[in-house]
């Protein structure tokens, strides 16, 4: 979202960044003051010294990424004339102070009335800055730095087909656990690995895996959270990487395809359920994307086996996924909408769904 700043027109945005608390350490959080034209600190303990503090700034629009407490409570109050939420997913939906969703419309259900109470602003190209990644430009690895990697963080023999699934624990649903079961039991050398593994939701995602008929609990691994780093170094190192079913991935599907990492997926037609199809249509890549879960375990094993085809579709990926790379299109869209938006609320018209570029009556 940060990086959407830098390319809104300057004659037309000033721009602030709310921050919650002090200024963290992180690249990303120095980046955030950088690109701000100011930063505002806000409470992250008082919620009323918060809402004090934000109302003061007389804001026009807010766009808000309300993950966690310190920003969402804020957000339930009207801080600003607009009021955006551009984030995945929308923790806000249904407070009648937000005025707007913004998403992407090919990765949303065909009727969003049915799933969101807020507007909604459906963009034609992802509604993000999506920076280029900090590794080499070809994204491949040596088999040395490959063999190293498996070895020194799941202390994998060589014939293993390592199967990770890098999503978030919480999105890990039970309808993932029978094509998780079904993997182990067609490949003898398959190993799960899964991320996150001190975070509590893993605890009851390692409990019902082992507790499911059929289970192999020996050749499921969970790591605890990896540095950037490794976690690049994991992703291009093993032999398949398994979206979640119902609920998928998003930015780890677009970090994915930039390092050239062929992702199996399976949409479904519930809200963050088709981001990674999303994608993989956006760029043109085909033959990631199953039919049904037996296609899934299909085209899992095709890729954890054949190694010539998983390659290809790598470099496919690397070269495919520029199109949404720092995209221009994305950045004046998102501009736009803003434009659009705060006309009509001048007009005196209430928030209406944005779709197509265009307002629906």
């Amino acid at each position: 979202m940060s990086g959407l700043l830098t390319q809104l027109n300057p004659d037309l945005f000033d721009t602030v960044y709310l921050r919650p608390g002090q200024q963290g350490q992180t690249p990303a959080a120095k980046s955030w003051i950088e690109r701000a034209g100011k930063t505002v600190e806000f409470s992250e303990v008082d919620t009323y010294a918060a809402i004090e503090t934000i109302e003061n700034q007389e804001l026009d629009i807010i766009v808000a990424g309300p993950s966690m407490g310190a920003c969402f409570y804020p957000m339930m109050a009207k801080l600003a004339t607009l009021h955006m939420i551009l984030l995945e997913p929308n923790w806000t939906d249904g407070l009648t102070n937000s005025d707007y969703y913004i998403s992407w419309r090919r990765a949303e259900p065909d009727d969003p009335a049915a799933y969101y109470k807020t507007a909604v602003s459906l963009f034609e190209h992802p509604p993000y800055w999506i920076e280029k990644p900090s590794v080499e430009s070809n994204g491949a690895i040596s088999e040395e730095v490959r063999a190293e990697t498996r070895k020194r963080l799941l202390n994998a023999n060589p014939e293993a087909h390592i199967y990770l699934c890098a999503n978030t624990p919480p999105k890990i649903h039970p309808d993932m656990d029978e094509i998780f079961r079904e993997i182990l039991e067609r490949d003898k050398e398959a190993i799960l690995v899964l991320l996150r593994g001190e975070f509590p939701p893993a605890k009851t995602l390692r409990s019902r895996l082992r507790e499911r008929p059929g289970a192999c609990p020996d050749r499921v691994v969970f790591l605890s959270t990896l540095k950037k780093d490794d976690a690049h170094l994991l992703l291009q190192s093993v032999d398949c990487c398994l979206d979640s079913y119902p609920l998928c991935g998003m930015s780890s599907s677009f970090d994915g395809a930039m390092l050239g990492v062929p992702l199996v997926t399976l949409p479904s037609k519930i809200p963050f359920g088709r981001w990674t199809a999303a994608i993989y249509e956006y760029i043109g890549v085909s033959g990631l994307t199953a039919r049904d879960k037996q296609d899934y375990v299909d085209v899992a094993l095709r890729l954890a086996s054949d190694t010539t085809w998983r390659n290809e579709k790598a470099v496919e990926l690397r070269r495919k996924s520029s199109r949404f790379v720092e995209s221009r299109a994305s950045s004046k869209e998102f501009e736009r909408f803003l434009v659009e938006a705060w006309n009509r609320k001048v007009q005196g018209l209430g928030p209406a769904n944005w779709i197509d570029n265009q307002w629906q009556q």
